[in-house]
């Protein structure tokens, strides 16, 4: 007599892909841009005050992308 076959344990559902919603596709250009600016003033010695408030910008678009994302509505 055939041994019964048993059935493969079913592998958990994939979690699905993250997809960026557009304020955070928004917030992410805007924290490149902002690093960019940052780097390209250091770069050419501008007045001190400017590479921090393009270093304070970059940190609020990302901690905004951070906060908007799916999981926290």
């Amino acid at each position: 007599m055939p041994k019964p076959v048993s059935k493969p344990a079913q592998q958990p559902a994939a979690k699905p892909r993250w997809k960026p919603t557009p304020l955070q596709v928004r917030n992410i250009l805007v924290a490149i841009l902002m690093a960019a600016g940052l780097v390209w003033n250091l770069a050419n010695g501008s007045v001190w005050w400017l590479p921090a408030i393009f270093a304070m910008g970059c940190a609020l678009a990302i901690a905004s992308a951070v906060i908007n994302r799916n999981g926290l509505r």
